[in-house]
C-alpha cells in the first residue's frame, strides 16, 4: 500500500483487526488520524506501521496494553536521542571542517 491516506476499512484489512478495535486503539495509543469534514478517519503510512506494530506486540508478543505503550514510548525516546546525536555529529563535523580549512568560511 503506497497511498497518502487510507480509510479505516483499508487499515483494518491491512492490520488484520476490525475497525472498532482500530478506533479503540486510537484512544489508548499515540494515534491521531486526520479527519475529513464529514468526520471520516484518514490514516497515513506512519499510522499503518504503528498499528501493525501494536497488533504484533499485543497479539504475537503477548504484551499488555500498558506494556505495549511503554515499549512504544521507549522506542520514541530512543529515536529522539538518535536524532539529537545525529544533529550533534553534524555540528561537530562542520566545526572540524572549518578548523581544518575544508570550507570556505
Amino acid at each position: 500500500m503506497d497511498k497518502l491516506y487510507y480509510t479505516i476499512r483499508q487499515v483494518s484489512d491491512a492490520v488484520g483487526e476490525r475497525p472498532h478495535v482500530i478506533r479503540y486503539w486510537e484512544k489508548i495509543f499515540p494515534l491521531r488520524p486526520a479527519k475529513t469534514r464529514t468526520g471520516q478517519r484518514r490514516y497515513r503510512s506512519e499510522d499503518l506501521v504503528l498499528l501493525q506494530g501494536i497488533r504484533r506486540m499485543l497479539r504475537e508478543e503477548g504484551l499488555t496494553v500498558d506494556g505495549a505503550k511503554r515499549k512504544i514510548e521507549r522506542r520514541r525516546r530512543i529515536a529522539e536521542q538518535a536524532d539529537s546525536l545525529s544533529a550533534v555529529r553534524h555540528d561537530l563535523q562542520q566545526a572540524l571542517d572549518i578548523l581544518q580549512g575544508k570550507t570556505g568560511v
